[in-house]
């Protein structure tokens, strides 16, 4: 009976496995490191029997791991490096099994569907019926029933339909939305008539008659003319200036040359008031500055709009004589607040870009030789009436060369303005005063200049019951234009390179070597001052009053 518990005991213990796999099995780490959770799982196989099953790659992306040194269990190891919520970790004797956790709590979609009628219940049909942030969705059919697939409590439904103001429902929990939609009014814009003035209407309604710019593009622009302000700007409308000298005119034409052997000047209207600006220049003012105009006369600083009516809406209102057009100019006002005050300074140069490549010395004579040769004469044979015609050939120095280009045109303009202004007051009286004030100089030799000057001022005032309104502009410019009597761009290109000089040794001019029928000293012109003086002064007063509303008088 001994013998017997003793085999089976034996034989018992000879099954029982070498290491005991229970939770308090525990792992040496012999230093403090970083690893992959890869590593770890070698790290516990290496000391014990266990064997890992797990996808491939399931770690693949998975952070590093800090192994601090010394003595831990394998459960809390794989504990703490293993996330649970993500993770599911089963031992089965000395099998690991790990793998992702599966997502049981995914939100199941549902249906949900109503009817969508309008104030007075009628079932409406094609209402669009999207998820908010969605582009994709239903429509309502005949009987103005939807249907659509949700899967979140927190969705948004948008009702939306044209002449209908769109809705947006949360669903919650619901299973069943109706929705009654409401329709959407729109006031119109209205089309205001002035009687006597222009009219306005929204910018989108305009045929492509109406143009206007604003204060802060004419601003932008160094002009002293406010023509020149809308030059590139307004379509259809072609604007030239005659000269290149400060305060000459320009010359505009709207929708080309209305009339053969008429004039194409458009019909100016200042703040409502038809406006002359056609030129009273004498003819030796003219010559000088061709088609000089009183525009420049207004300060463009003081402009707060400009409008040009063409066509059909310029004849609408002021009949014939807007047969060449409307220019619309609006000066600026007060406005209600605090007053401000603005002060805007400006100064600028200006150059001949780009010369001329003319003949030098050389050049220019060999051509004035080849005309002799082919008159059948030489220098030796010239008669002496084509000596006396041509001095570049037989009295001036040869070997002499000028760019008179350069000399007569080479110069820098300068352009200097000052503007100051204040404005304020409250909604029943406000005002403007500004003044300024440019000076202007030319590419030409000596002292030329252009000189203006303004004062502006705007005081408005109504009545609290607005029936009575009251509305004074003054305008006040001089405009004093000091230039050589002739321009030198003509000279500066026809004089020979071989010329004399311009002046003497002794520093005045020089009239040696000159002949005043055939060619005279150019700065000769500087000798005879021409000045042109203009003084405006525009006062515009409107008193209106209004017994009734919406009717003035």
């Amino acid at each position: 009976m001994c013998r017997f518990i003793l085999l089976f005991s034996i034989v018992l213990f000879s099954f029982i496995p070498k290491h005991t796999y229970s939770q308090n099995i525990e792992v040496v780490i012999d230093s403090t490191m970083e690893v992959t959770i890869d590593k770890v799982f070698d790290i516990i196989g290496e000391q014990t029997n266990y064997l890992f099953v797990l996808p491939e790659n399931l770690f693949k992306d998975f952070p590093k791991i800090k192994l601090n040194k010394g003595t831990i269990g394998v459960n809390e190891l794989l504990n703490m490096n293993i996330p649970k919520e993500d993770f599911d970790v089963t031992i089965e004797g000395n099998n690991i099994f790990i793998d992702k956790k599966k997502n049981d709590d995914k939100p199941q979609e549902r249906s949900l569907s109503g009817i969508v009628s309008d104030e007075e219940g009628r079932a409406m049909k094609d209402v669009s019926v999207f998820k908010n942030g969605e582009t994709k969705g239903t429509a309502t059919d005949l009987n103005g029933l939807y249907t659509v697939m949700v899967t979140h409590s927190d969705t948004v439904l948008v009702f939306s339909s044209l002449g209908f103001k769109t809705q947006e429902i949360p669903i919650n929990n619901q299973s069943s939305i109706n929705v009654s939609l409401k329709e959407e009014f729109e006031e119109l814009e209205q089309v205001e008539i002035v009687v006597g003035h222009y009219y306005k209407r929204p910018q989108r309604e305009n045929p492509g008659n109406v143009y206007k710019i604003d204060a802060k593009t004419i601003e932008k622009q160094p002009i002293s003319n406010p023509l020149a302000a809308m030059n590139g700007y307004i379509p259809g409308v072609n604007i030239v200036q005659n000269t290149g000298l400060p305060g000459s005119g320009f010359k505009i034409e709207i929708r080309g040359k209305n009339f053969i052997n008429a004039d194409t000047e458009p019909l100016y209207i200042l703040d409502g008031v038809p406006y002359n600006f056609e030129s009273s220049s004498f003819p030796l003012v003219s010559s000088i500055l061709p088609g000089e105009n009183r525009q420049s006369l207004i300060n463009p600083f003081d402009i707060e709009s400009i409008e040009v009516l063409k066509d059909a809406d310029a004849t609408a209102i002021y009949g014939s004589r807007g047969a060449n057009g409307v220019i619309l100019i609006t000066t600026k006002r007060g406005s209600p607040g605090k007053t401000q005050i603005k002060v805007n300074v400006t100064t600028g140069v200006a150059s001949v870009p780009h010369f001329m490549d003319l003949l030098n010395t050389e050049q220019y004579l060999e051509m004035r030789m080849e005309a002799i040769t082919n008159d059948g004469f030489t220098l030796g044979t010239a008669l002496p009436d084509i000596k006396a015609a041509m001095p570049d050939l037989f009295e001036w120095d040869q070997n002499r060369y000028t760019d008179w280009q350069k000399v007569l045109i080479g110069g820098t303009a300068y352009r200097n303005t000052g503007q100051m202004s204040f404005s304020g007051g409250n909604e029943q009286t406000q005002f403007l005063f500004s003044g300024s004030y440019q000076n202007e100089t030319t590419v030409f030799p000596g002292d030329s200049k252009y000189e203006k000057a303004s004062i502006h001022s705007n005081v408005s005032h109504q009545s609290l019951n607005k029936r009575f309104q009251i509305s004074i502009l003054t305008n006040y410019v001089l405009d004093d234009n000091h230039l050589p009597l002739d321009e030198f761009a003509g000279e500066a290109y026809k004089l020979p390179p071989n010329a004399p000089a311009l002046y003497n040794d002794r520093g005045d001019l020089n009239w040696d070597g000159w002949t005043p029928i055939l060619v005279d000293n150019p700065l000769g012109l500087l000798e005879g001052e021409y000045r042109a003086k203009n003084k405006n002064l525009l006062l515009n007063t409107v008193v209106s009053y209004r017994p009734i509303p919406k009717f003035g008088v």
